[in-house]
Parts: C-alpha cells; sequence; structure tokens
C-alpha cells in the first residue's frame, strides 16, 4: 500500500480531533502534508460525521437500489438496467478504499454522480409504475365487486338487472 496505511492512521487520528465538522476542503493537504488515498476516511476528515456521514449515507442508499433493482427486483424492461451502472460503481467503491474518489471533484467522481442520478431517477420511476399498478388493482377489484352485486352474487341484491329494478321487462 506504499504507506497508506499510515497516512490512514495519521488520518484517522486527525478526524478524531474534530469528528462532528471535521477541518475542511484539502485538511489532509494542510494538516498531514499529505493526500489521504482513502475516499471514506477523507471525508471524515474534511467534513466530519455530518457532511462525510451524509455522502457515506448517499452512497449506501445508491448501493440498495442498484442491488434492489439491478439484481433482485429486476424491471419488466431490461433496457432500464444496463450492466455498466453496477460494473462502473462497483469498481470507484472499490477504488475508494485506496483512493479519494467521492471526497473532491475527480475523474472517479465525474462517472459516479451519473450513476447516483440515475439510480434515484430508476427508483422513482419504478415506485410510480407500483403506484400505477396498486391504483389499477384496486379499479379491478371494485369492478369485479360492482359486477358481482349486480348479477346477484354474494352481498348483491337478486332483483336487479342491467335494465333497472324490477327487470323492466316485456
Amino acid at each position: 500500500m506504499t504507506g497508506r496505511t499510515v497516512t490512514w492512521e495519521e488520518g484517522w487520528n486527525l478526524f478524531l480531533k474534530s469528528p462532528l465538522v471535521g477541518f475542511g476542503f484539502q485538511a489532509d493537504r494542510y494538516f498531514l502534508h499529505q493526500h489521504m488515498h482513502n475516499a471514506f476516511l477523507h471525508v471524515l476528515v474534511q467534513a466530519g460525521l455530518l457532511g462525510g456521514g451524509a455522502i457515506l449515507l448517499a452512497l449506501g442508499i445508491v448501493w440498495f437500489y442498484l442491488i434492489r433493482y439491478f439484481f433482485l427486483r429486476q424491471p419488466a424492461d431490461k433496457s432500464l438496467i444496463p450492466a455498466e451502472i453496477p460494473a462502473v460503481f462497483l469498481f470507484v467503491t472499490i477504488s475508494s478504499i485506496a483512493e479519494s474518489t467521492f471526497a473532491y471533484f475527480s475523474a472517479a467522481w465525474l462517472l459516479s454522480a451519473p450513476i447516483l442520478a440515475y439510480t434515484m431517477a430508476l427508483d422513482r420511476h419504478m415506485r410510480a409504475l407500483k403506484a400505477k399498478e396498486t391504483r389499477e388493482k384496486i379499479q379491478r377489484h371494485a369492478l369485479a365487486r360492482r359486477a358481482s352485486r349486480l348479477q346477484g352474487g354474494p352481498g348483491g341484491v337478486s332483483d336487479i338487472s342491467p335494465l333497472g329494478a324490477g327487470g323492466g321487462g316485456l
């Protein structure tokens, strides 16, 4: 790891000196005089638990949705889930262990930001589809109950015909 673990230990000690709000942008260079080489520790040193925790929470949410929609509950339209999205995000997440990918505006962030946006848009789209399916299911059940009542089924009135009460015959 070419000395990175020593830097991580120094970074952790720096984080503990201001765990709530951190030390600001590029704190690793100002206080340690070197690059942190770990995105997760880097955001904690820069922004503390408040800012760093928000970024880590956002990454966790994106991973939750990626796993949900790309592996567990895939949409019927497979074009919504290109395999490159989780692959690139996995690469960037793993490389974050030895590089500061999310801690500042790097090329890795330029790859990741659209994935975060796409994943959140995919979740919104999938929720809208689910809500539409639920509304349609409720409408089908209501129509089935109404038809059952009109035909004299359980809970219905048997002398009601489509022509009105009393049969309306000739």
